[in-house]
């Protein structure tokens, strides 16, 4: 084979190993990190309907909570709350086969407007980040696991 055919098959098989590359690797960090995007303003516009698109329905967390739990907290969470601001300061997408995990450091403020506690408040996802744990299903990426949940609830 001269030299022009051994570079167009060199051009080939790197054309082809991109191509993987991008399908196995790029592409669904891309998705996740649009769907990552997706569910942050919907929990800054408070549209719990919107956020629960991404949570699956086999969503179980290590303490039994399941779907219908996080929704629901997700309303309580609105109603009581104003003003809420995620400041995303890093985020670490984790792709393996059909699982992925999205690791999020940074705060996450707001405002009560119930009970004693009325004020600005925070939560901080500085020292620990908020693990969320994605499987691909047949309508894309969805959340199946949330850690550090415990820092969420107080």
């Amino acid at each position: 084979m001269n030299l022009k055919g051994r570079l167009t098959v060199y051009a080939v098989i790197f054309a082809l190993a991109a191509a993987l590359a991008y399908a196995f690797m790029l592409r669904p960090k891309i998705l996740l990190k649009n769907a990552f995007g997706e569910m942050t303003a919907a929990f800054e516009d408070e549209d719990v309907n919107r956020l629960m698109e991404y949570f699956s329905e086999d969503f179980r967390d290590e303490s039994g909570t399941v779907r219908a739990d996080v929704e629901d907290f997700l309303v309580f969470f609105f109603e009581s709350r104003e003003n809420i601001r995620c400041e995303v300061e890093k985020t670490q997408f984790l792709v393996r086969g059909k699982t992925a995990m999205v690791l999020v450091w940074g705060e996450i403020r707001f405002e009560t407007r119930m009970g004693e506690d009325i004020g600005e408040k925070s939560v901080s996802l500085r020292d620990s980040p908020l693990t969320l744990t994605f499987s691909r299903e047949p309508a894309g990426w969805r959340v199946v696991q949330v850690d550090n949940g415990e820092t969420m609830l107080e």
